[in-house]
């Protein structure tokens, strides 16, 4: 008795989950985070044994409390990705935020204000996001940056935009295009070792390359419609066709 019936850590059928959503595999390939929205929490599954472990949440408690993982919370976890030094950053769809857990086990904000949508740019909680729905992860050196740090890019579809996000200090930064809705984003690169970003709306699927030289030029992206209708604001239904200018981009997916 009390045992709440959508809860459990464990192995296998053992595990319990509420309302699944977002995943992704470690850098190493050996396991999955999984982002829980029912039990605000995010966890890890381990592939070789299938054992379940938390990351961070308190299960059944919604916020945004920093601190260590033991009583830090998270709410509306959409997706979380781990990096090669071993942080995970997690998306929290209701919260409007991004936050921070480091191999020492503290939980931070890195982005946005907790419950707070907007379209500012600037540094952590100066700037703000709107109802984000995935997140994307480039290693430093390949996203143009320097040092260990790396780039989150956001599909902040409150916003209608991608957003690009610094793992060192939480920079936001809004990049150019056009988009009826941002509901999903991943990373690439074309076969001439450019940074690509795939991003779909409901009908459509678009392309957004990096236009930097080797040297690195900030915020210099082209935007193609790969494949479906780019038309904003069409009614809705299924159509499938090529695009206008049948462009195709091949790309190596992270």
């Amino acid at each position: 008795a009390g045992e709440d019936p959508s809860f459990a850590l464990g192995k296998g059928a053992d595990a319990r989950f509420a309302l699944c959503r977002g995943i992704s595999i470690s850098p190493h390939a050996d396991s999955l985070l999984l982002c829980d929205m029912g039990n605000n929490c995010v966890f890890r599954v381990h592939l070789e044994t299938l054992e379940v472990v938390l990351v961070c949440g308190v299960p059944g408690q919604k916020g945004g409390l920093d601190g260590p993982i033991a009583t830090a919370t998270i709410e509306g976890p959409a997706k979380a990705i781990e990096t090669e030094t071993g942080e995970v950053f997690v998306l929290c769809q209701n919260l409007c935020t991004i936050r921070r857990v480091d191999t020492a086990g503290n939980v931070t904000t890195l982005c946005g204000q907790h419950g707070v949508g907007g379209k500012a740019d600037g540094v952590g909680s100066a700037a703000t996001l709107n109802r984000p729905f995935d997140i994307a992860y480039v290693a430093g050196s390949e996203s143009g940056g320097s040092g260990s740090g790396g780039t989150l890019f956001v599909a902040d579809n409150g916003n209608s935009c991608v957003r690009s996000v610094s793992t060192v200090d939480g920079t936001v930064t809004t990049l150019p295009g056009s988009f009826a809705k941002t509901l999903g984003i991943c990373a690439g690169t074309t076969p001439d070792g450019r940074l690509c970003l795939y991003v779909n709306d409901d009908y459509s699927l678009h392309c957004l390359v990096n236009d930097a030289t080797a040297a690195g030029e900030d915020n210099s992206w082209s935007q193609k419609t790969v494949c479906g209708w780019s038309v904003v604001g069409m009614d809705k239904g299924f159509h499938s066709c090529l695009s206008a200018d049948g462009t195709r981009i091949a790309v190596a997916f992270r």
